[in-house]
């Protein structure tokens, strides 16, 4: 299923004109953007709105950020508020669009080892 950049933006509530390509994969680790990505400027031990511009070098398509950042131009930024709740809200959102399809989470190695073959049936 495509998510492209404009549905993530309009998502947040943004009007603002943003690139309107298609999100190959979601990442907030700079090291690991590959073209098409979408990356989030996570803030944890790091902040992640100090590697929005390698993201960006990198192929990103655009980033999800709390504040605006020098050098990347404005059409490839998601302004939000907090980043962490947007990517919740994100995958809230992608999650929804499979709302037909049966998920079902094991785990523990011993019952994956012995329940694979069951849940696998479904």
């Amino acid at each position: 299923m495509k998510l492209m950049l404009s549905e993530v933006n309009k998502l947040f509530g943004n009007k603002g004109v943003i690139l309107d390509k298609k999100v190959m994969t979601i990442t907030a680790d700079s090291r690991k953007v590959k073209k098409g990505d979408l990356f989030f400027a996570l803030i944890a031990d790091n902040d992640g709105h100090e590697f929005v511009s390698d993201a960006i070098k990198a192929g990103a398509i655009g980033a999800v950020v709390q504040k605006e950042i020098p050098g990347v131009k404005s059409d490839m930024l998601i302004k939000v508020k907090d980043t962490k709740d947007a990517l919740l809200k994100l995958a809230s959102y992608y999650f929804e669009k499979f709302n037909k399809i049966k998920v079902v989470a094991v785990t523990g190695v011993m019952v994956r080892r012995q329940q694979k073959n069951y849940y696998h049936a479904f």
